[in-house]
């Protein structure tokens, strides 16, 4: 029904800043190439106090990259060109409700060109009246057939598919330490695929599986497990952004008894 050249959003509880949608239409305008523009935001509580500031990433191969972990876009930031999501008869899809914007940016960003504009543009309020908050089950369930989706461009087994999608899912879980080995194996083989049909920037790639392991050890290696001495052995440590102070802390941990 929108009759502009482009489409902003945002929700109805959040506020946008005073120049958002002027520095968006800027951007665009200067960037025809770019369909898609979200921007980094701060969050606030129910009380409309400013807590954490998030920093989403801003070029269109890192956000590609992102899929994989989640949607790379803050759904109220985005502006987007009308006639490039008619064009590839881009839309929101009922079966997806409640992720519907992480189903579209992963189809979209396979065709069209996106990126986040690097300032805070958005004051983000969160509540447990949230949508997030209120489906989480089913939010969840439509994450995993997005994530599934995503990594069946890749010539995988189901089996394998499911394997990788442990290490995928949204937030850290127990099942990722128990298949840890196994995993890391499979992401190298990933990663040797990526290289050849080169669907992802393999640099960004690489660097971003190396910072999703790296918050594992830092949640869950202990003695018991001795993830360290694992991930040391795997083709990603190599890309390990952990600290000195970080990997002495875990060694530590690693050498506690339990």
């Amino acid at each position: 029904m929108a009759k502009g050249e482009f489409i902003a959003r945002m929700d109805a509880d959040d506020i946008s800043l005073p120049t958002r949608l002027q520095q968006q239409y800027d951007f665009l305008k200067q960037n025809p190439e770019i369909a898609i523009l979200g921007s980094h935001f701060q969050i606030v509580n129910a009380a409309g106090y400013g807590t954490d500031c998030y920093l989403m990433p801003l070029k269109h191969e890192a956000l590609k990259v992102m899929l994989f972990f989640g949607s790379p876009f803050a759904h109220p930031t985005v502006m987007m060109r009308k006639d490039e999501f008619v064009k590839h008869n881009l839309w929101y899809r009922e079966e997806f409700k409640h992720v519907e914007d992480y189903d579209l940016w992963s189809r979209a960003l396979l065709i069209l060109k996106g990126a986040n504009y690097d300032e805070v543009l958005l004051n983000y309020r969160i509540s447990n009246q949230q949508i997030a908050s209120r489906f989480s089950k089913i939010q969840q369930q439509t994450d995993e057939k997005i994530k599934k989706r995503l990594l069946g461009m890749f010539p995988l087994t189901s089996a394998q598919i499911d394997l990788l999608y442990i290490f995928f899912q949204n937030g850290v879980s127990l099942n990722q330490v128990n298949h840890f080995e196994e995993i890391c194996s499979m992401l190298q083989k990933l990663s040797i695929i990526n290289n050849e049909i080169k669907i992802l920037n393999s640099e960004v790639f690489e660097q971003e599986i190396a910072k999703k392991t790296d918050i594992i050890l830092n949640v869950y290696a202990n003695a018991k497990n001795k993830l360290y001495l694992k991930y040391k052995q795997s083709y990603f440590f190599k890309f390990s952004q952990l600290s000195f102070k970080q990997r002495a802390k875990i060694w530590f941990k690693q050498y506690t008894p339990v």
